[in-house]
């Protein structure tokens, strides 16, 4: 018996000393490798293939594994603080503390996770390593998807709610400092590219699609725009092997049908708009499916109208030889006086998003009646000639005032004074009772003056 003890004891020593060396290298090996090697996914291989069955890599240690049998249930304050003073690996401690489980529930129901974690925040504080070292690890352990879904787990469950917002901001924290992954990655490393038509039909419904949505977010608001292009939706879902056309449009009126996915769903739907605009797809079109989920009576400050005109700048602006003309496509689609309607209303609005809008096409406008409508029939378009009694302050008199002077520049034998207009709209009579009451309008009375001088000296 006693050969037996002495046994037990000379193997114990053995295991104590290999435990001692093996600590001893990895803190000097910590304290001279490159933080670059926390990057990688995993040792050998910096990315898996998508579909290939995922194997888990848990720490081992037949050290930590044989101390695991005499671990107490509560570690002790001032164990944690030997193991920070020893800088013990958090690899050993996973072991230690009997982690290594390929169960996610089993993972967050042991109360010693807590305590790794906790360690884990315990040794970056002495050690300076990255914030993201906890989730580093897991994910070597395991992989991105696993990570994830225990962090959604971990959301859902009463009292980890810290831990997983705690975890959540370490994911991303390591996705874009530690490894710089694009939301692509990302996307493919969750398995999405999995889902197929659940994705399509209720995007809503799969968290971890949610957390990429949330990490594109993340990403296009970290990265350096001076170096980098911002991420998109569309490169991911309706790249090669993934959804087409009428597939992005179905993902995103199934999207708009939950507050959850309500934002994701228009930035995807613009996207696909300044896809179709690139690629050829008719204006008239393009604006058709934009608006087809309907849009308030005032167009030019709907989110869909400010957004085509800002797909068609851009386009323009690469196409100076294709430009497309927003009058004349308005002009296409609502009548011959849409364009006219629509910013006149814009213009009336108390929206200053749509004001803006609105000057901003009144150019383009004035040009357009240039070559259509004479002086008075655009005044009487813009009704300007059913408030004689507020015509003075009828902001619609200025946009008319300015395409008087445009047609007068482009049609110099074609001269029309203001007055001319006004009279034959008001009689004479009524046009000097509106200039008394407004205490005479200098402004139009200096245009007829420059109009009739320009008049008589083309007479002489």
């Amino acid at each position: 018996m006693g050969t037996q003890y002495l046994g037990f004891f000379i193997a114990v020593a053995i295991l104590v000393c290999v435990h001692a060396t093996t600590s001893a290298a990895y803190t000097v090996e910590a304290k001279e490798a490159n933080i670059d090697s926390i990057r990688l996914l995993r040792t050998g291989t910096a990315v898996r293939d998508e579909h290939e069955e995922r194997y888990f890599e848990l720490p081992t240690s037949t050290v930590e594994k044989f101390k695991s049998m005499f671990i107490p249930k509560t570690i002790s304050d001032d164990m944690i603080k030997r193991w920070v003073n020893e800088k013990k690996s958090v690899d050993n401690v996973f072991v230690r503390l009997k982690l290594t489980t390929t169960s996610e529930e089993k993972l967050l129901k042991n109360p010693n996770f807590m305590t790794w974690l906790h360690y884990v925040e315990a040794l970056n504080t002495k050690t300076g390593g990255p914030s993201w070292l906890a989730v580093s690890k897991l994910t070597n352990y395991y992989s991105n998807e696993f990570v994830a879904k225990l962090i959604e787990t971990a959301k859902k469950t009463p009292g980890m709610e810290n831990m997983a917002s705690s975890l959540h901001s370490q994911q991303f924290q390591y996705w874009f400092d530690g490894r710089s992954c694009t939301p692509d990655f990302i996307f493919r490393s969750l398995r999405l590219s999995s889902a197929g038509k659940d994705l399509v039909e209720y995007p809503s419904n799969n968290p971890l699609f949610l957390k990429w949505i949330d990490y594109m977010k993340y990403y296009n608001g970290h990265i350096d725009t001076t170096t980098k292009q911002p991420a998109t939706f569309l490169e991911t879902l309706g790249g090669k092997y993934m959804y087409n056309d009428d597939e992005i449009s179905d993902m995103v009126r199934a999207a708009k049908k939950s507050t959850s996915t309500m934002e994701f769903a228009i930035e995807l739907k613009a996207e696909q708009a300044k896809r179709r605009i690139f690629d050829g797809m008719p204006p008239f079109e393009v604006w058709y499916s934009l608006q087809s989920g309907g849009v308030e009576n005032n167009i030019l400050a709907s989110p869909e109208f400010k957004t085509f005109v800002k797909i068609v700048d851009q386009f323009n602006m690469e196409n100076p030889d294709k430009k497309i003309s927003v009058v004349s496509l308005l002009t296409e689609f609502y009548g011959k006086w849409g364009p006219t309607r629509l910013i006149i209303r814009a213009l009336l609005s108390k929206d200053p998003g749509a004001k803006h809008l609105a000057k901003k096409m009144e150019n383009a406008l004035i040009k357009d009646w240039l070559t259509r409508y004479d002086p008075t029939e655009v005044f009487r378009t813009l009704n300007l000639h059913k408030s004689p009694g507020n015509l003075m302050k009828n902001p619609l008199l200025r946009t008319w005032i300015k395409y008087l002077d445009a047609y007068n520049a482009k049609y110099p034998d074609k001269q029309i004074a203001i007055f001319d207009v006004l009279r034959s709209q008001f009689g004479i009579k009524s046009l000097y009772r509106m200039m008394i009451k407004h205490e005479i309008a200098t402004e139009l009375l200096l245009k007829k003056v420059a109009a009739d001088n320009k008049a008589l000296a083309n007479v002489h």
